[in-house]
């Protein structure tokens, strides 16, 4: 279908379906004029349109443009802030129309359900109301392990910026017919380059021209950059570095310098709080530096830390109410009190105090990573028992003693003992005593289907 000859019926269905008072383009003329003298120009622009259409080949002069910049922001101050908009001739409009009206019957198979703009029967709104829905979960969530994130990509118009060598790849690896790529780059806008510019056999400026196409500050900056009279290939020069080869390091400090700027000072401003110098100059192990650092920012990952990541429900450790605001726990306070330890306290208590901090911090983490496994109580099958006994050894008496413990499925305790042992002999002793007074305890209860679950 892509293929067929374009047919008169075309060309007249395209031209009623173009908006009657768009912005002029280099001829002067509204689609509005075309429309009303139809029977007057419509049997030339036709003839002149598929000739175009059928044959491949477009006039040069109806590929010129007026380009026009639209901003984006209310004070735009870089290129980027501007969206360009092309002001095309009414009969380019119009070979353009009659490609797309063929290709949009294909739209639906080329373009992915996600994408819902620019193809009928999907609209925009849908993606908006799933990506405010997706937001309000993710900011109303409160419980879980797992967290999400959202990740801001390209917010730029796919139109301001066209790469139309990366659009016949992508037309020829969906499989298009190289006939209809090469009529749809037919129509691609002409790209001006610097080589136009300048006059080859000489290697100057073309200073006419230039003067012409630029205002008189711009022609005057661009006719004072030399040429080089070899005429070497062109290359990429990374202005970062000295060579001018570009390197990962090099573009992480640029964007790092970038986004520092017009951000209010930190620790690395140009005047740096003496406080900082004081604690960076202490005569203790860089990583020890490094915790009071964090501490100081409350970037350690203490209960008011995760409570203001809403990691956690509660602010602060309830221990009866005694201490609301402990140590690692509220550091503004903490923050309050090492700038009046930094300043009048001797130059080995603020070390000992770094140290001390840093050793309670770690030997704290440890213990809690280091807590032994919950054992947990599971109930025997349906009509069964599980008897629990166990042995212990009280080595100030000597003595010795075991309990057992009866419950059913539900967990209701149906029968308890405990007994004690004079001059036990081992450990291993009173639990093998345990377990043999557990069968008896569970026969002289008259239970005759049960499980028998001890801790050695």
């Amino acid at each position: 279908m892509l293929l067929h000859r374009f047919t008169e019926i075309e060309v007249v269905s395209a031209m009623k379906q173009m908006a009657p008072f768009k912005a002029l383009g280099p001829d002067g003329m509204p689609p509005v004029f075309y429309q009303s003298y139809w029977h007057v120009v419509g049997p030339e622009v036709i003839q002149a349109v598929l000739d175009c259409l059928n044959t491949g080949k477009l006039l040069p002069s109806l590929n010129h443009t007026f380009v026009t910049l639209i901003p984006k922001i209310k004070n735009p101050k870089r290129v980027t802030d501007y969206r360009p908009i092309s002001l095309c001739n009414v009969i380019y409009k119009l070979i353009s129309k009659v490609l797309a009206n063929r290709l949009k019957f294909f739209l639906p198979c080329v373009i992915s359900e996600t994408q819902s703009a620019f193809v009928p029967g999907r609209l925009i709104t849908d993606n908006v109301l799933i990506a405010f829905e997706t937001l309000h979960h993710m900011h109303n969530k409160r419980t879980g392990k797992v967290d999400s994130m959202a990740l801001e990509l390209d917010m730029s118009k796919a139109y301001d910026r066209v790469d139309w060598g990366f659009l016949e790849q992508i037309m020829l690896k969906m499989g298009f017919h190289t006939k209809w790529v090469s009529l749809i780059m037919e129509y691609s806008p002409s790209i001006a380059k610097v080589a136009e510019l300048i006059h080859g056999s000489s290697s100057v400026w073309n200073s006419v021209q230039i003067r012409q196409l630029f205002l008189s500050y711009d022609s005057e900056a661009i006719l004072r950059i030399p040429l080089s009279t070899r005429s070497p290939l062109d290359k990429l020069i990374w202005h970062e570095t000295r060579d001018g080869t570009y390197s990962v390091r090099s573009g992480y400090k640029l964007l790092l310098k970038e986004s520092r700027v017009n951000r209010p000072g930190s620790s690395q401003s140009l005047d740096p709080d003496p406080f900082w110098n004081k604690i960076w100059s202490l005569q203790i192990p860089t990583k020890v530096k490094h915790f009071v650092w964090r501490a100081c920012h409350e970037s350690l990952p203490t209960k008011s830390g995760l409570f203001r990541r809403n990691v956690v429900h509660q602010r602060y450790v309830n221990y009866a109410m005694l201490l609301r605001k402990t140590a690692f726990m509220h550091f503004g306070l903490a923050l309050q009190y090492l700038r009046i330890v930094l300043d009048k306290a001797s130059p080995l208590l603020p070390e000992k105090l770094a140290l001390v901090a840093w050793l309670l911090w770690n030997k704290r983490n440890q213990s809690r990573l280091n807590l032994p496994n919950e054992v947990k109580w599971h109930p025997p099958p349906l009509n069964w028992f599980k008897v629990n006994f166990d042995g212990a050894l009280f080595k100030e008496t000597n003595e010795g003693g075991i309990g057992v413990v009866i419950c059913d499925n539900a967990g209701q305790v149906i029968a308890t003992l405990s007994q004690r042992i004079q001059t036990p002999q081992s450990m291993e002793m009173i639990e093998a005593l345990a377990s043999r007074r557990a069968i008896l305890f569970a026969k002289e209860v008259g239970i005759n289907i049960a499980e028998f679950e001890g801790d050695s």
